[in-house]
């Protein structure tokens, strides 16, 4: 399997080892770096300092696992200076895009979620000082969905049970799974239980600090009727 490099960035949240052991667990074979930037807001910086090649990188917290044929080649990946993934999951939907303007948290549609991109250093001719002000100046193109299956305010904010069990199907296959906002405090609403693959995330969580891995068991609990509709649905 050819896959970009892999390069985990240490963000000092407490959730480092669930990443590293989700990548030791589901890729056993996939050798990876660690990066740990100066700043939150310099995760490119940190990464072009350290890598050569086009390389796929994740943020603490998330749960990796990249499978055969899970993303296109590197060699049309490589054709841009980034891939990147919106940080509002839902930009595209018809019924729920214009609902990003209620949520407290104030997501744009047009945000980069920079916990997951793939970047490929020699599109760059220098290093930017940090994570903004650049990313409308280089060539890149929107990730599958699929490879960033990440938690959003809008499922518990307006969306449908059905809704909401379409995108937790879509989970059980993801690259990456990432809902690091429920595990500080180990609650999630009913619907929230429906479209999040909380029962994935607890298998790599032995490593952790045993609060968070206390609250990430709670949230695999309430997964658990679900996740067998889920996983049949997937298996079709």
């Amino acid at each position: 399997m050819s896959l970009p490099e892999i390069v985990v960035i240490n963000t000092n949240n407490n959730f480092l080892p669930l990443t590293v052991d989700s990548i030791k667990n589901n890729m056993p074979n996939t050798p990876f770096k660690i990066v740990t930037p100066k700043a939150h807001n310099k995760r490119v910086p940190a990464v072009l300092q350290e890598i050569e090649n086009t390389s796929i990188c994740i943020s603490s917290g998330a749960v990796v696992n990249i499978q055969e044929g899970d993303l296109p080649p590197v060699e049309k990946m490589e054709k841009y200076h980034m891939l990147t993934s919106p940080r509002a999951v839902f930009w595209d939907h018809k019924i729920y895009r214009d609902h990003y303007q209620f949520c407290e948290s104030q997501i744009s549609t047009n945000q980069v979620d920079m916990g997951i991109f793939v970047i490929n250093p020699r599109k760059f001719k220098e290093i930017p000082e940090s994570d903004s002000g650049w990313l409308s100046k280089i060539s890149s193109r929107k990730m599958p969905r699929y490879m960033n299956h990440r938690d959003d305010p809008l499922v518990d904010l307006v969306m449908n049970p059905r809704h909401a069990l379409k995108y937790g199907i879509a989970g059980t296959t993801a690259c990456v799974l990432n809902y690091m906002t429920h595990y500080y405090s180990g609650s999630c609403s009913v619907v929230e239980s429906w479209a999040y693959a909380f029962d994935k995330i607890y298998p790599h969580s032995s490593n952790m600090d045993i609060k968070y891995r206390y609250n990430i068991e709670k949230l695999a609990e309430k997964t658990d009727r679900i996740k067998r509709l889920r996983d049949r649905y997937s298996a079709i």
